[in-house]
């Protein structure tokens, strides 16, 4: 297990100067560790999405429940694969130097570490902050758990990439028919909701009837019955059935444009469609 540890200055929190406080006397002589929060997390249960490649930076408090000062030796950060690293304890109260030394009264003083999370694949990462002190508690070390969870973004994929009605391939579409519907399948390979914005069919060429390439339906719908327009990582997946119905003979091209929320491909899926009509059977 790899294991990295922060050299810094020692800090030094405790009582500076006269502190003659009556609820200060009451605390214990020998200096107590205290830290708060005791773990850190970055999840979704918490209500904190971490995207891959991203960096969130958390802080905890550093407090001395004693009297006397409580010296801070050092700071270890175990496990995590790397996605774990951490600051040196940023300075509090009005009693700090302007150098680097870290000098923070007793009570309600305290120093604050701050640990950053930067996920490098979509699962958990689980490590463990060490701090150690001159603390009579607890043999003046703190174990602070970390756990973070990796999320990949949402990513638009559309399957098939292209919608055709030729002779040869066993959709043909006979002028003056009924038309002949196709259906593709839109899914989400990341892991956070993936939103539809919008789903349109445009016609190639001039003269060609608008309607000549038409979205028909979507499966699952939403409440007005059109696309549904969040969709979950996979398995979820929401279909788009496009009908094509010519009403002459030759070839027609036409493009259906999905624009969403995916990260990739700036969230547009473009589907070429290709339809030939054919001579009516009767």
């Amino acid at each position: 297990m790899k294991t990295t540890k922060m050299s810094w200055a020692v800090a030094t929190l405790g009582m500076v100067g006269p502190l003659a406080c009556s609820s200060q006397s009451k605390l214990p002589q020998q200096p107590q560790i205290s830290v708060n929060p005791t773990s850190l997390q970055w999840s979704t249960d918490v209500g904190l999405a971490t995207f891959v490649g991203t960096s969130i930076g958390d802080s905890l408090q550093i407090q001395d429940l004693g009297q006397d000062p409580l010296k801070i030796s050092g700071i270890f950060l175990d496990g995590g694969d790397g996605a774990f690293t951490i600051l040196e304890p940023a300075p509090s109260g009005p009693d700090v130097d302007a150098g680097a030394q870290t000098t923070i009264n007793t009570r309600p003083d305290f120093a604050a570490v701050t640990v950053f999370f930067k996920p490098t694949a979509g699962k958990a990462y689980d490590g463990v902050l060490t701090i150690t002190s001159n603390g009579a508690n607890d043999g003046g070390m703190v174990l602070v758990p970390l756990h973070g969870v990796g999320v990949t973004a949402q990513t638009l994929n559309v399957t098939p990439t292209e919608l055709d009605w030729l002779p040869d391939s066993g959709t043909p579409a006979n002028v003056g028919g009924a038309g002949v519907l196709q259906t593709l399948t839109i899914t989400n390979s990341g892991q956070s909701v993936l939103n539809i914005i919008s789903a349109q069919v445009v016609t190639n060429g001039n003269g060609v009837p608008a309607n000549t390439f038409t979205l028909v339906g979507a499966t699952p719908a939403d409440s007005d019955g059109g696309l549904k327009n969040d969709i979950n990582t996979t398995p979820d997946y929401a279909t788009l059935s496009v009908l094509f119905r010519p009403a002459s003979l030759g070839t027609f091209t036409g493009t259906l444009t999905i624009d969403s929320t995916g990260v990739n491909d700036g969230g547009i899926a473009t589907i070429p469609l290709v339809g030939v009509g054919a001579p009516d059977a009767g």
